[in-house]
């Protein structure tokens, strides 16, 4: 699967080995990389000309793979555009769906790109994102009302060499009777193409859910890359963990922020006897024989920003601290003694529920109640 490392180029992970992201422009490490599952449910991403193109050719250029493929889009001689009549992709959306389109961009001689779905095939009920792709800026706006659609949301992320990665996110309300989302050439000043000028785009993807997930190929059918799951039982968990006290430290951040974006937990796999169970939302639970018995909640954080946690766990001595907040405590609560496993990026190891969809820097155990100001200094 993808890792977002495009220094040189955009990288790919073999089956059944660990994700490890980064920051595309200065090459920082970000951490383990853990989804949930998706599909994208386009088919030939990487070459648009196979899917239903109209008033645009390609030319070959370098996309983000390092490879090279037909990713220009150019603008036919006098089209009009950005309108549907240039468009490189289309694909119906289901009534009631949250679904996210994305793609990857780099200015060309035109500077923008327009990720658009229309209900019904009325151009006047729309959703749109216009990304420039020589500033990094992206505006939305919508045609229509709320009957038609509603939660619009773009992003743009620079990922080196003068690429972007574009997404909109959007949900087709009951009313629609379909929507279809567009892929399509823009600019801030032409409005009609000359035949040889365009915008480079690779990497097309439409995926059910309110956020994008990293990039999966396709060629003849829709793929889903299965959801991420990383964890520690056996000896490899029972040789460091101490079962009647213990603190769980933290760091990593998610494109969700939810009490079931969980970074870790401790369990026998079961929702009946967990301990030390961190989410983003941020909260700390513990669960002893199927009563939940501990739940401490933070102040809220910020998506896709890092954030740095800890919880200790002791019988009736119980804490969590933020980001350097003083600690919440709790001084009734049972460690369960049965536990087995450390779930990494959700919070039971055998399960694909609860995904982070987001990195985590750092995890690190101490088999020791640390003190309150430790705590404190600890997520500073």
């Amino acid at each position: 699967q993808p890792i977002t490392n495009y220094i040189p180029t955009l990288l790919s992970a073999p089956a059944n080995v660990a994700r490890f992201d980064h920051n595309p422009v200065t090459g920082e490490s970000l951490g383990l990389l853990v989804e949930e599952q998706r599909t994208n449910l386009l088919t030939y991403s990487e070459d648009f000309a196979s899917g239903d193109d109209e008033g645009v050719t390609f030319a070959a250029a370098v996309n983000p793979s390092g490879t090279i493929n037909n990713c220009k889009v150019i603008v036919n001689s006098g089209q009009t555009f950005p309108t549907l009549g240039t468009r490189v992709k289309r694909l119906t959306s289901a009534v009631g769906n949250t679904d996210t389109a994305s793609v990857f961009a780099k200015a060309g001689e035109y500077d923008s790109i327009r990720l658009e779905a229309v209900a019904d095939n009325n151009s006047g009920r729309f959703v749109r994102g216009v990304f420039n792709l020589s500033n990094g800026t992206v505006t939305t706006s919508q045609g229509g009302d709320a009957t038609w659609f509603s939660g619009l949301s773009a992003t743009i992320k620079e990922v080196g060499n003068g690429w972007y990665r574009c997404s909109i996110t959007f949900k087709v309300e009951p009313s629609t009777n379909f929507a279809r989302p567009y892929w399509q050439p823009a600019d801030s000043v032409a409005t009609t193409g000359d035949g040889y000028s365009g915008v480079f785009m690779f990497g097309a993807q439409l995926e059910a859910g309110a956020f994008p997930t990293s990039y999966i190929k396709t060629e003849a059918s829709q793929v889903t890359r299965s959801a991420d799951l990383a964890s520690m039982t056996g000896t490899n968990f029972s040789s460091w963990y101490r079962a009647d006290e213990g603190t769980l430290y933290a760091e990593g951040r998610s494109a969700l922020i939810s009490t079931s974006s969980a970074i870790a937990g401790i369990s026998n796999n079961s929702n009946f006897n967990r301990t030390l169970e961190i989410s983003i939302a941020p909260r700390l639970i513990n669960v002893n024989s199927n009563v939940n018995d501990v739940s401490l909640s933070g102040s809220a954080l910020t998506a896709n920003v890092f954030a740095k946690l800890a919880a200790s766990a002791q019988l009736n001595n119980f804490a969590f601290s933020v980001n350097g907040a003083t600690p919440l405590t709790d001084t009734s609560g049972i460690v369960p003694s049965n536990v087995n496993g450390l779930a990494i990026g959700r919070n039971l190891y055998g399960t694909a529920l609860n995904a982070l969809n987001g990195t985590i820097k750092k995890i690190a155990y101490y088999p020791a109640r640390l003190t309150n100001a430790q705590l404190q200094a600890l997520t500073s």
